[in-house]
């Protein structure tokens, strides 16, 4: 019976991976049309506990032992770092108030999605692309142990008195959410001598899929409404929000290739910098802002990914130029 919900959850998991973008998409479609019929939105309270949970499992794959060893050259964790709270939120924060300098809500939502950490999936597409994985996961670390620390003060800084925020109920959401399951998972993968993911993925991996799934489906039926009273073009806000996310990723291929880097690290700082912790954003946008804040954070999920499999396939072809190179990485 195990070992077929073994074979069942690995099964899954591939799957999940692979088609995660369409994936995402069905759980928007099903909160944005059933959410309202079912009273999807009531589930929200659910919400902090899926999310805390999310966080704990995708932290089992981290260690405190690279943490120590990195940290003695924190040089591309701070690079990360930099680009992600520095350079992309004040890419989203111009982009928003040059387009939509009368809708402050939209504004908050682009500087939030440079002030939440590193989403997880940024280590998988690196161990993908054969990217420097270790690095890609302490700065998960590094990022989400400073979150509480970083996130308001971000917003702060990007915002000041234009939003009404409450600075103590974000940090001590971060710390229920975020952190505190961190260090736990982190802590329960070194004493297992990093066994623990690998044994636990088969089963817990389908069920925090869906817990990330249902995350996004709450946070939809929750915001349908002020979605739908929106008065600025969709269309636009959409091309507007998938500039912001093509620049995260840019900014994280272009800086490492100036500074010298090497190719695995290149990789690791460009899906470092690409990908955001967005359920966490939806979480933070839903409890302390406006309901349209919510709007570009939900949308760069969707872009998210295709945008990172387009990052795989240009990786891909520069592959075989670099093999020609003495210089090159791949040889």
């Amino acid at each position: 019976m195990i070992d077929t919900l073994r074979r069942l959850g690995e099964k899954f998991n591939l799957l999940i991976e692979r088609w995660l973008f369409f994936f995402i998409l069905l759980f928007m479609l099903a909160g944005w049309l059933l959410g309202p019929a079912v009273g999807l939105a009531g589930a929200r309270t659910l919400v902090p506990y899926l999310f805390a949970f999310m966080t704990w499992y995708t932290s089992l794959r981290c260690s405190w032992r690279e943490f120590i060893r990195l940290s003695t050259h924190p040089g591309p964790i701070l690079l990360v770092l930099i680009l992600l709270h520095g350079c992309v939120t004040l890419f989203g924060w111009g982009v928003g108030n040059l387009v939509y300098a009368d809708h402050p809500e939209l504004i908050a939502g682009f500087v939030l999605c440079g002030a939440i950490p590193i989403g997880v999936t940024s280590a998988i597409w690196t161990g993908i692309v054969g990217g420097d994985v270790a690095l890609s996961l302490t700065a998960i670390t590094v990022d989400t142990l400073l979150s509480p620390l970083i996130v308001p003060a971000v917003i702060l800084l990007f915002l000041g008195r234009s939003v009404s925020l409450d600075v103590q109920g974000i940090v001590t959401d971060l710390l229920l959410m975020v952190v505190l399951p961190s260090v736990v998972g982190i802590t329960l993968n070194d004493l297992s001598g990093g066994t623990l993911y690998q044994r636990v993925k088969p089963f817990l991996g389908p069920f925090s899929t869906l817990s990330i799934g249902t995350v996004v489906a709450i946070n939809l039926a929750t915001s349908r409404h002020a979605i739908l009273s929106l008065t600025v073009h969709r269309g636009f806000l959409l091309l507007m929000i998938m500039v912001v996310v093509l620049f995260g990723f840019m900014a994280g291929s272009f800086a490492p290739r100036c500074l010298k880097y090497d190719r695995k690290q290149e990789h690791a700082i460009l899906y470092s910098v690409g990908i955001r912790n967005l359920s966490a954003g939806l979480v933070i946008a839903l409890d302390y802002f406006p309901p349209l804040t919510l709007v570009p954070v939900l949308v760069a999920m969707l872009f998210q990914q295709p945008v990172a499999a387009l990052s795989r396939m240009i990786i891909q072809t520069r592959r075989p130029r670099d093999a020609e190179s003495p210089n090159g990485s791949y040889s």
